[in-house]
């Protein structure tokens, strides 16, 4: 079995927190009692004692596989935040959601295989054996895997619907939608275990006050910066890229670590918001990492340049594009475009026109289509829309979570979708 949790950035962070009076404490002390626990005394030592610890690995070998994969995601960069603020960022809270519950399923994680290995007794390892369930003394293997489409969460997630949503999902799963598909497959302990991480980690966000904001801050801010390290990874690889030129990788690569930063304040602002706490309470959070990209865009502009680019910075690889300067506004407020058998622009706009959104159209973006991805640069596209982003604007924004994209089928899409009259330019 594995439990996968979804999200668009890994926490690479190897520090532990010990939270053991606050938010994280409270949290886990309520899930349990939402679950049923009623007292067992060393599940909540192990509990109180709650070490966040950052950092991710993905496991190869699921174990047993046909358990399938326990999968938490949460939202998208896009995605309006707690507060509902207006300061420059849409926030993030949804986000933010996913790493709270992926930080509780660590300590899951490592209770159940200190259980597994005969090193903690059943009460401490999360087992449910109530009613005389007889509980896996399988290890509940943890994975953080990239935001999917396909559920309930894309409505959720949706920038203009926005509720904070921690999606867990059993995959693959190979009874599902079958004549097996039933209460005998189910394993009572991985269902305590998973609704365990859910509760904790709604109760976090339904308890969270200005008071906890000086002990979280701190935490918050070492798992972005080990977000934004990761980032960087990844930006001198585009800088590097031996098949682009010179200064468009390098606006790439400062792209990325640019929206990375946006994402990470719009995070903590929004967090703020949420605990109505003063809006300069994470002033000196957000400084840290402003500091941190600045050293890193420093090394990616001197690598930029060691390939011969040349300025104090790249131009946009939009820049002469008139028509990348055009803001869409939305007609009313919707979710998603596309949600399982419903498309708003086929139903819309006709088999033959649809077809001819490059973005979609397999001959068009053979490559898109071949990853999967042609619907995910959709989705995020439309969310990304606000009235005060242009088209160049949104290129870079999806650019920087799906990789690098012509603005040209950000421009065509959004075309599409103004044909449909759910958006129209301002």
């Amino acid at each position: 079995m594995v439990v996968s949790l979804a999200d668009e950035g890994a926490d690479s962070i190897g520090r532990e927190h010990d939270f053991g009076g606050g938010p994280a404490h409270d949290a886990i002390e309520a899930g349990h009692k939402l679950l049923g626990d009623n007292g067992e005394q060393s599940q909540r030592q192990l509990l109180a004692d709650l070490r966040l610890v950052g950092g991710r690995k993905r496991v190869q070998d699921a174990g047993d596989g046909l358990d399938g994969v326990v999968g938490v995601e949460g939202g998208k960069d896009q995605v309006a935040g707690f507060g509902g603020g207006e300061r420059g960022g849409d926030g993030f809270g949804v986000a933010h959601f996913s790493r709270v519950g992926a930080a509780f399923l660590d300590t899951i994680r490592n209770a159940a295989s200190g259980y597994a290995a005969g090193e903690l007794p059943a009460n401490e390892g999360i087992v449910e054996t109530r009613a005389g369930a007889q509980g896996t003394r399988n290890e509940l293997i943890a994975d953080v895997t990239p935001y999917s489409s396909g559920s309930d969460h894309d409505d959720y997630d949706s920038s203009t619907i926005a509720v904070p949503s921690l999606y867990l999902r059993d995959w693959p799963d190979i009874y599902i939608h079958t004549d097996h598909d039933s209460l005998d497959q189910i394993d009572a302990t991985k269902l305590r275990r998973v609704a365990l991480l859910g509760a904790a980690s709604g109760y976090v966000y339904a308890s969270l006050g200005p008071q906890q904001i000086p002990g979280l801050l701190p935490f918050l801010v070492a798992r972005a910066e080990g977000r934004i390290a990761q980032a960087f990874s990844e930006a001198l690889q585009l800088a590097d890229d031996p098949k682009t030129e010179a200064g468009v990788a390098w606006y790439e690569a400062r792209n990325l670590l640019h929206q990375t930063l946006q994402r990470e304040r719009a995070m903590l602002l929004s967090l703020v918001d949420l605990t109505g706490n003063t809006r300069d309470a994470e002033a000196e959070a957000v400084i840290a990492l402003v500091d941190q990209t600045a050293g890193l865009q420093r090394s990616i502009d001197a690598r930029a340049r060691l390939r011969g680019a040349k300025g104090n910075a790249p131009d946009p690889p939009w820049a002469a594009d008139s028509g990348a300067k055009r803001v869409f506004v939305r007609v009313g407020e919707f979710g998603p475009l596309t949600y399982q058998n419903d498309n708003v622009l086929l139903a819309r706009l006709g088999k033959e026109r649809y077809a001819k959104i490059k973005l979609i159209n397999s001959e068009a973006t053979q490559m898109l289509n071949v990853r999967d991805q042609s619907e995910l640069y959709a989705y995020e596209i439309v969310n990304f829309v606000d009235g005060r982003r242009s088209i160049g604007e949104i290129r870079d924004a999806v650019s920087a979570e799906y990789g690098p994209l012509p603005v040209s089928l950000v421009a065509d899409y959004l075309d599409a979708c103004a044909e449909a009259g759910v958006m129209q330019w301002k």
